[in-house]
């Protein structure tokens, strides 16, 4: 599960609008409807500033300002195309169609201008005012979430809510972005990854621990891609200031208390303690909790990206 709506974007057009402005129900001015509440009117281009200087026959003399007035001048019949188009398009169903699957099929801006579009395409649906239509749009949007495994519910009257489960994958991804600008944080992340992945071939005690191993030393190097430390994880712990509450810095030092504690995980030296061996439990408990804990470890890990997409 990625859960990101952006993945599967242009899925929308066959799972839920085409199927929306066939439906038994639906107006004749329904695509014109959608087609003015979804699909932005062009905007004209910025004309560049006027020069000073002119040559005695009246050109620009600088070639750049040349260049710029010709690119505006190109930008701007481009542009009085575009809106000859969309303003007939807000006038024809069928030329209003015909742009809707153009602009939905193609990449949206960001998850939350996404989630915008289905939200803002529910309004528009409602001001008919048919309850099939309605319950319909609900319907086909809630089935899509649930084939594409993304990480929204729908709930009624209709909106579009974030689940925990999706929040956690935002946080792996998350973490896979801020690595690709740093090779040896890349190192740490595809090591877990490896890791992780070999427990397919058995949930041994050992891969366990390696697997254990791995995810503290990607959190340590989340700790330490903008901070001087040479310490580990609890150090990076107490050079970090802004904890919403004393106790959280203190229930990771106690989770890393268990790498330290455990023989095979931080250490080789053999605990006098008698552990009870890792296990599938730990490792799923243990995973999320770190997996937590990445969020207070570097600003670039933003909480809003995280959520929102």
């Amino acid at each position: 599960m990625r859960g990101d709506l952006l993945r599967v974007w242009p899925e929308t057009w066959t799972e839920i609008w085409y199927p929306v402005l066939r439906h038994e129900d639906a107006p004749e001015d329904i695509a014109v409807e959608l087609f003015d509440t979804l699909v932005p009117q062009p905007v004209a281009p910025k004309e560049p500033s006027r020069p000073e200087d002119f040559t005695e026959a009246g050109d620009f003399a600088d070639p750049a300002d040349r260049d710029a007035f010709a690119a505006y001048d190109a930008a701007f019949k481009a542009y009085e195309v575009a809106l000859g188009e969309y303003q007939e398009a807000a006038n024809d169903p069928g030329l209003a169609e015909i742009a809707l699957k153009e602009f939905l099929t193609q990449p949206v801006l960001s998850e939350l201008h996404a989630v915008k579009k289905i939200e803002e395409g529910n309004s528009t649906i409602a001001a008919f005012e048919l309850e099939s239509l309605n319950a319909y749009y609900f319907e086909r949007t809630k089935k899509f979430l649930e084939k594409y495994n993304l990480r929204y519910t729908v709930r009624q009257p209709f909106s579009l809510h974030v689940t925990p489960s999706g929040v956690l994958v935002n946080i792996i991804q998350e973490i896979e972005k801020i690595s690709q600008g740093d090779e040896g944080l890349q190192g740490l992340v595809r090591d877990y990854n490896e890791a992780f992945e070999d427990l397919k071939l058995g949930h041994t005690p050992g891969r366990i621990r390696t697997c254990i191993q791995k995810q503290v030393n990607l959190l340590e190097g989340i700790g330490t891609l903008n901070r001087e430390i040479n310490g580990g994880l609890g150090e990076i712990c107490t050079k970090i200031e802004n904890w919403p509450h004393p106790t959280i810095p203190k229930a990771i030092i106690a989770l890393y208390g268990l790498a330290s504690d455990v023989q095979g995980i931080r250490h080789g030296v053999r605990n006098k303690k008698k552990l009870p061996e890792t296990n599938l439990r730990d490792l799923v408990a243990l995973s999320a909790m770190f997996c937590g804990a990445a969020v207070y470890l570097d600003d670039d890990l933003d909480p809003a990206r995280i959520y929102f997409g």
